[in-house]
């Protein structure tokens, strides 16, 4: 196993997944382990595309996604964190190609997870392994963002 040292004090296991499934422009947005490791989720900018893209992978670790979903800035929707309340948590929700079922992607502190809604009926919440959550959602919803507003 791969050690990473943070600071030159704490020796910590290495993920070694960030970049798995965002590998074309290393803009990953948010990424954890799920179901002890065994799953593994991962958001990015899709900037391989053309226009403002973001892009969702589900996938077992050291394979092929089992779910990837690109979807267009400007057609997403999204949660900021309002600035009340601790910790800090905000969402962003990718739509699948149904249109009926859709991911929402979300942190809370140094929690995270995935929540899948058919509609509006929420059908299961996947809570991200503890200490493996690494996101900048904040700065998705900042693309998303001006995404919705340019011309």
């Amino acid at each position: 196993m791969k050690y990473l040292l943070l600071t030159g004090l704490i020796a910590l296991p290495q993920l070694g997944l960030a970049g798995e499934f965002c590998t074309l422009d290393g803009t990953e947005r948010f990424a954890c382990t799920l179901k002890g490791g065994q799953k593994y989720v991962e958001v990015c900018d899709a900037q391989w595309l053309d226009g403002f893209n973001a892009s969702y992978g589900y996938m077992t670790p050291g394979q092929a996604p089992e779910l990837e979903i690109t979807q267009d800035m400007a057609s997403m929707t999204y949660e900021p964190w309002n600035g009340m309340g601790n910790p800090p948590w905000a969402s962003v929700t990718f739509t699948a190609s149904d249109h009926l079922h859709r991911y929402r992607v979300w942190y809370h502190g140094d929690d995270g997870g995935i929540t899948v809604l058919k509609g509006e009926e929420e059908l299961v919440t996947l809570d991200c392994d503890p200490g493996t959550v690494v996101h900048d959602l904040d700065q998705l919803i900042d693309s998303i963002d001006t995404a919705q507003i340019s011309p």
